[in-house]
This record gives structure tokens, C-alpha cells and sequence, in this order.
């Protein structure tokens, strides 16, 4: 789901369900961690990789540099990209909790940014 898609003006309080969404996911995927499932938690982990990884390239298009002017867009837009581009090569068992802290730290990143957006 793209949720700046240049078609209206998106909510605080859609950032911030998405922002939950993903949020949500992460703490899934650790808690089939701790249920020693790492084979469903990595299953979540590479879902939520393609779907930062879509948003990420649709943000970074030439035509949507106008995105830019939307309120919640630029702290948002930079916490997919950070959580997206951090994660370097393939997703494993073996990075996966590094995947699952970043996503949940840069998600912070808008958190504690739009309080302060009026």
C-alpha cells in the first residue's frame, strides 16, 4: 500500500495507523522470535521488506518530488527510506532481529517528529 499516492491529502491520523501497521508487524515478528518460530518471523520480516521497498521506490519517482510540500510526507518518506535501505542484502535468521530494531527505531523517527507537527 502506498499511502502518499498523489491522488489526495493524507492524515495525521492515517501516518500514524500506518506507522502502527508496521509497528505491529515488527512486534509480531518478535514475538514468533520468542516462540522460537524464526521461520514465520522471517516470513513477516521479508513481507514488510517488499512493502518498504515499494513505497521507497515510488516516493524516490521524479514526478512525485512535489510530495515534499505534504505535511507528514518528509518524516515519514525518511523512515522508509531509512528502514528500507539499511537492511543490505539478503534477509536471513541471522540479520533479521537487526531488520526488525531498525524498522521499529525509524517508525519512532515519525513518532516523535509529528508531535510536534501542528
Amino acid at each position: 500500500m502506498i499511502l502518499f499516492d498523489n491522488k489526495r491529502k493524507v492524515t495525521k491520523e492515517e501516518v500514524q495507523a500506518r506507522v502502527k501497521y508496521f509497528k505491529d508487524r515488527v512486534n509480531l515478528a518478535y514475538e514468533l522470535i520468542d516462540k522460537k518460530d524464526k521461520k514465520k518471523a522471517l516470513q513477516i520480516a521479508k513481507d514488510l521488506k517488499i512493502e518498504l521497498k515499494e513505497e521507497y521506490h515510488f516516493y524516490n519517482l521524479k514526478k512525485n518530488e512535489n510530495l515534499m510540500n505534504e505535511k507528514y510526507f518528509p518524516e515519514y518518506s525518511a523512515s522508509i527510506t531509512d528502514s528500507f535501505v539499511n537492511m543490505i542484502g539478503q534477509l536471513t535468521q541471522k540479520n533479521l532481529d537487526v531488520f526488525l530494531y531498525d524498522v521499529d527505531f525509524y517508525m519512532d523517527y515519525w513518532e516523535i517528529h509529528s508531535q510536534y507537527k501542528k
